[in-house]
């Protein structure tokens, strides 16, 4: 084989190799930055949902405080006031994807509402954990006489009844 041959054969595997490496550089670097930019996104749509909760409930928080006070003034009775509020409380659905819903608990974790599991009502639940041992209801309560805030938590959302991340903004 010619000497000029040899070269231009090396120099094509030569610029093959680095072609090769350069590609596979670029391509672990864009992955790398995907992951990146894709946890970002999640983070700030979990935060954005969040904010997205809390307003939810202060508006809710106004209905129910209205619900109260004009009941109060007509000389209702505490169990009247307490179903009106429930049947309000109970349709009210949130996000685009309509998975939010208002839910009471009694300070003892006895279940006042709960429109997507009504059988739960009267129950406590206080010795409920999550996946990870932690006293779910128990866990709202304390965040509530705490003056509110958000709580994350397991809860099986799906018919599977798998655990899925969850939170609740709570409010006195």
């Amino acid at each position: 084989m010619k000497i000029s041959k040899r070269i231009l054969v090396s120099l094509t595997v030569s610029l093959v190799v680095v072609g090769t490496a350069l590609i596979a550089l670029a391509y672990n670097s864009m992955k790398k930055e995907s992951a990146v930019f894709l946890s970002h996104f999640e983070a700030n749509t979990y935060n954005a949902r969040k904010e997205e909760l809390k307003n939810e409930i202060k508006i809710i928080y106004d209905i129910i405080e209205g619900i109260y006070n004009r009941k109060t003034q007509t000389g209702a009775s505490k169990e009247e006031i307490i179903n009106a509020i429930k049947a309000v409380l109970r349709d009210i659905r949130f996000f685009d994807d309509k998975s939010g819903y208002i839910f009471v608990f009694e300070y003892d974790a006895t279940t006042v509402l709960h429109p997507l599991k009504p059988e739960l009502e009267g129950k406590s639940l206080q010795n409920m954990k999550d996946k990870n041992g932690v006293y779910v209801i128990k866990e709202l309560i304390k965040v509530a006489q705490n003056g509110g805030g958000i709580v994350e938590y397991l809860w099986p959302k799906t018919a599977d009844g798998n655990p899925e991340k969850k939170f609740s903004y709570l409010n006195l």
